[in-house]
């Protein structure tokens, strides 16, 4: 199996460059391994056996008509990956819809094949409300945390337009929910 981990395009070549791990049985992947490769002008493999059965390298394109059209569209190639011989599972990252279409268009013209899996839409999450993320940020910016103080509650709670016991309230709540995200994501 071929996963790309990593795909940087080279716009001035209208090419690519991705970083490969392929995975297989040990004979297999000793084989590919044994040393760099060029197919028919379209690509350049560079690949070292890393363990048993894995492989990782790079691979630069230039003749792949769907990498060429996403590198030359406003989208990011997230990953992509080998289904089979002839079908390859990419996950792309555009700005908006249109572009979205505009790729779609794109591949329909020439006569590729396309199976759209999923459309996700990306949203921001945040663990904090907007109130409490503007209230934090007045206070960061007051300089409430520095030490010594550089603005007092009453400063805090004129600028974001709540009563001083709100303000504290606001952000203790915020102080917590951030240091309880922070120590549940450390190891």
């Amino acid at each position: 199996m071929v996963r790309i981990l990593h795909c940087r395009p080279i716009l001035e070549q209208c090419s690519s460059l991705e970083l490969v791990e392929i995975s297989g049985d040990d004979d297999s992947i000793e084989k590919i391994t044994s040393g760099s490769t060029a197919i028919a002008g379209a690509c350049k493999i560079d690949l070292v056996r890393v363990s048993r059965g894995r492989a990782l390298g790079f691979v630069s394109t230039n003749k792949c008509i769907a990498c060429r059209t996403f590198l030359e569209s406003d989208c990011f190639i997230k990953s992509a990956r080998s289904i089979s011989e002839d079908i390859i599972e990419y996950v792309i990252i555009t700005p908006g819809f249109d572009e979205f279409k505009d790729i779609l268009k794109k591949i329909a013209a020439m006569n590729l094949e396309l199976d759209v899996k999923k459309i996700a839409e990306i949203r921001r999450t945040s663990i904090l409300t907007p109130k409490q993320e503007r209230v934090l940020r007045v206070a960061l910016e007051a300089g409430y945390f520095d030490y010594p103080r550089k603005a007092r509650l009453s400063k805090l709670a004129e600028t974001a337009g709540v009563s001083k016991p709100s303000v504290l309230e606001i952000l203790r709540r915020a102080e917590r929910k951030a240091l309880e995200a922070f120590v549940a994501g450390l190891p």
